[in-house]
């Protein structure tokens, strides 16, 4: 996969899983931003954000998820993360600081 995409899909109402998949770099990032900033939340309570298939991912890809983690949990909704290799993980950790 070369861009980034982001695949949702609701469990039990109220579980909301997103899946990261592709390339989430600075050129090939900009329909799954627009895709996370227009995120129809309805009633969840709780999110879970795959990041396994994501295949790289530099700052500006590290921001938009960050950004997204934030603004789900302004909206009162409790967040885990799953998957992703120790350089995702490290670069989305170093963003949110």
């Amino acid at each position: 996969m070369f861009v980034a995409t982001v695949e949702t899909r609701f469990e039990a109402k109220n579980i909301l899983h997103i899946k990261a998949v592709g390339r989430w770099v600075v050129w090939s990032i900009k329909e799954a931003d627009r895709t996370l900033r227009l995120l129809k939340t309805q009633n969840a309570t709780k999110a879970v954000l795959d990041l396994s298939a994501v295949e790289s991912m530099d700052t500006t890809g590290g921001l938009v998820i960050e950004r997204t983690l934030q603004s789900l949990q302004k909206h009162g909704i409790s967040v885990q993360c799953t998957g992703g290799n120790k350089d995702v993980r490290a670069l989305i950790k170093q963003v949110s600081q």
